[in-house]
């Protein structure tokens, strides 16, 4: 039997990972935008 403990993990680290991707996706099109700024700023 799944205890109210082990849900409310399972929760609390599902919402860390959720938000540790939208930091990553964040930070990876910044990056994208900077090389498409610099890219273009070489032509």
């Amino acid at each position: 039997m799944v205890g109210f403990g082990d849900l409310a993990w399972l929760f609390a680290s599902y919402k860390k990972y959720m938000w540790f991707l939208y930091r990553v996706n964040t930070v990876q099109a910044s990056v994208m935008s900077l090389n498409y700024v610099y890219l273009l700023l070489q032509i």
